[in-house]
């Protein structure tokens, strides 16, 4: 069986460790708080994902910010999701979404490709991280945030394609490839695989629909005059984003705070400003 026509899954970290240093991915959750895909943070009010994860059913419930939903974390009211209009269940075309907040949160934003990838990607080791179980094994618990590497077997027009490193829980999850002023930068989106997990798998190619993703992050979350990591004009006071000294770094308006804090920090805020914690 090709690659190409394997079963769309929900995909989770085979043989994968915790990864407690990744605020920027979150869960995507019922409204009873149950892990069921996987999400990245590319704007303060927007988090990519995969197409399978939204297409055809009501938003998520909630996005869980944390490590471990039963014991840590933030749940945050979501807005909407919209899928690409390309998508085709059938051949998972165009399997990228965005999941769009109620409220803008206070992270720093996770970098997207937007050229595509070189020759030079082929066999480079990239990261996958997701909410899922470390196992193939479908009745494997699930829901913990864990993070593997694994390099790249091939680029195609629209996917990566990679050995066996995902399976049921962690779709939409991010691919990330460091580039050369070493930052790691959201290359692919987790999103089919064979249903046992022995075979492997692929991801969308996030530098194809990038322009759809610029656009999907302008018309739901326009720059602010905090602090978001994008400079707004025309603000009363200058936008700490555009060069000015930061020395107002506290300053919030609603849920909308500084980027580059820690996951303890930024879980506390989120808790006062935004969502509710696991109880």
């Amino acid at each position: 069986m090709s690659l190409i026509s394997l079963l769309a899954v929900a995909a989770p970290i085979i043989g994968g460790i915790p990864a407690p240093h990744d605020p920027g991915v979150v869960a995507l959750t019922t409204s009873g708080g149950t892990t069921f895909c996987t999400g990245t943070v590319v704007s303060p009010s927007v988090i990519v994902t995969a197409a399978h994860c939204v297409h055809d059913q009501p938003a998520p419930g909630w996005v869980f910010v944390g490590t471990d939903p039963s014991v840590d974390g933030v749940f945050l009211p979501v807005a909407d999701a919209r899928a690409h209009p390309s998508y085709r269940a059938a051949d998972t075309t165009a399997d990228i979404a965005v999941v769009v907040l109620a409220r803008p949160v206070p992270f720093a934003v996770v970098p997207f490709a937007l050229s595509p990838p070189s020759e030079v990607e082929l066999g480079r080791v990239a990261r996958f991280v997701g909410f899922g179980a470390i196992s193939g094994d479908i009745s494997a618990s699930s829901g913990v945030k864990s993070s593997q590497q694994l390099r790249i077997d091939a680029v195609a027009d629209n996917w990566l394609a990679y050995g066996v490193v995902g399976c049921h829980g962690d779709s939409g999850g991010p691919v990330f490839l460091r580039g050369a002023d070493g930052v790691e930068h959201l290359a692919g989106i987790i999103s089919r695989g064979d249903p046992r997990c022995i075979v492997g798998g692929l991801a969308t190619r996030v530098d194809q629909y990038a322009d759809w993703l610029v656009h999907q992050i302008a018309e739901a979350d326009p720059p602010s005059c905090f602090l978001d990591d994008r400079c707004a004009i025309n603000c009363v006071d200058p936008d700490p984003d555009c060069g000015e000294p930061l020395e107002e770094v506290a300053r919030t308006e609603g849920c909308s705070a500084g980027s580059g804090q820690g996951l303890a920090l930024v879980l506390a805020a989120l808790a006062s400003l935004c969502g509710r914690r696991r109880s």
